[in-house]
């Protein structure tokens, strides 16, 4: 949503957001413009019927359905050539207490993931997305770590404050464990 504001102007306060299944976190609290689909509604079908002007990451094959951004695979990727944006798509969470009890684990964590990619990035051949990404960078196209991955970080805690899903913006350093990234 914050793409739409940021490089198409869209007034994300006057859009009414259907969330199509659970948000993950038990306490989360939609802000008042975002609503659940109703029980046993598709987004899909909500869109190919008329009765929603537009979605996100849903595929419907109508004459009426037409994506809003003609090549978004191409804007993706000239976003990330202006701007650096890299959309991350997971994050591992590991709670405080467990760190507090071992102090090294979330090196350890860390130090497996990278590891694991650094297998993966040798052994298979790059899907085209992730090897134009690798061009357009010159470098890793599936960053790991604070530091490659901070800006981008950044721009997400401001989306989430704008659109009322955080109350304040916290401080990026302070939501990461202390791991030397190699």
């Amino acid at each position: 949503r914050g793409i739409l504001a940021d490089e198409y102007g869209v007034d994300l306060d006057r859009v009414t957001w259907v969330l199509s299944g659970d948000e993950h976190v038990a306490e989360y609290e939609p802000p008042a413009n975002v609503v659940p689909v109703g029980e046993g509604e598709d987004i899909a079908q909500l869109l190919a019927a008329g009765e929603l002007a537009a979605a996100i990451g849903v595929e419907v094959d109508h004459p009426d359905v037409a994506p809003l951004i003609p090549d978004a695979e191409e804007a993706g990727f000239a976003a990330l050539q202006r701007s650096g944006h890299y959309p991350i798509n997971h994050l591992v969470v590991v709670k405080d207490e467990l760190l507090d009890a071992h102090p090294e684990l979330a090196g350890a964590v860390f130090e497996a993931f990278a590891a694991a990619k650094s297998l993966y990035l040798e052994r298979v051949a790059l899907d085209p997305v992730h090897e134009r990404v690798r061009q357009i960078t010159g470098g890793d196209p599936l960053p790991y770590g604070l530091e490659p991955n901070r800006a981008t970080i950044e721009e997400l805690i401001r989306h989430a404050v704008s659109q009322k899903i955080l109350a304040s913006a916290p401080v990026v350093d302070e939501l990461f464990a202390e791991v030397s990234e190699t």
